[in-house]
């Protein structure tokens, strides 16, 4: 199995194999038959996906784009997000932050497949400035309550491990930081912006343009409930 898939479909195996016929199967897009007994056990994607409880009948699973996990489409965004702010936050308590907190919470407008609006600019790999309108949701407001506490300590190197491991290498803010504090530099306090990733929000184009079939219709589930779609701003409060 091909773990860079953004996202997976489980069906019975008579809906897999005729969905793959009909030619409904898009790159980047996998389908795994929940009920096959010729799933290969000993793939890791198998194991994961079974141990986590994932392959029951309809679930759509949207990849995570800072690791190997899964989550179902209900799902995603919020813990992709909350994701995101541990990951981040975890460097950036590598690089002497004793308070790492969410000072304010967006949701980004920006035009795709799936809802229309502001055009988002998105440096590097997952690190953005975009444009964005304040608003709130039931994510917004889970989100804006993220606050991680750290000892104060600095370990650089261990800072730019985990950030090549998770994808941040290339996040500008996380580059100054380091940068300044390999010069010896004093930081008391900084505000930074986590943008939306564009993996996700690929990711939820992708999932839109998936042909309903076998029980499992995303588009309507994306109009009926906008919130699964959403990426956000979160502007972060550093303390050091």
């Amino acid at each position: 199995m091909n773990r860079d898939n953004q996202l997976i479909l489980v069906m019975d195996e008579v809906d897999a194999i005729n969905f793959h016929k009909k030619g409904y199967v898009k790159p980047g897009c996998t389908v795994i038959p929940y009920n096959s007994e010729f799933l290969p056990e000993s793939d890791p994607l198998i194991r994961q996906l079974r141990g986590s409880n994932l392959l029951a009948p309809k679930n759509v699973l949207i990849k995570s784009p800072f690791g190997p996990e899964y989550y179902l489409l209900e799902e995603a965004t919020r813990k992709v997000h909350i994701d995101y702010f541990r990951k981040y936050s975890m460097i950036c308590g590598l690089l002497g932050a004793t308070s790492v907190k969410v000072k304010t919470c967006e949701i980004n407008k920006e035009k795709t497949k799936t809802e229309g609006g502001a055009d988002v600019d998105v440096p590097g790999n997952l690190g953005g400035k975009g444009s964005v309108k304040a608003a709130c949701d039931s994510n917004t407001e889970i989100l804006s309550q993220l606050e991680d506490t750290y000892e104060k300590k600095t370990d650089i190197a261990e800072a730019e491990k985990l950030m090549f491991e998770y994808g941040l290498d290339l996040d500008s803010d996380l580059k100054e930081l380091v940068a300044f504090l390999k010069r010896g530099g004093t930081i008391k306090s900084r505000d930074v912006k986590l943008g939306l990733s564009q993996s996700l929000k690929t990711s939820f184009d992708l999932a839109a343009d998936i042909k309903p079939y076998a029980g499992i219709n995303i588009k309507l589930q994306f109009d009926r409930e906008k919130e699964l779609k959403r990426t956000y701003t979160l502007t972060l409060s550093l303390q050091f």
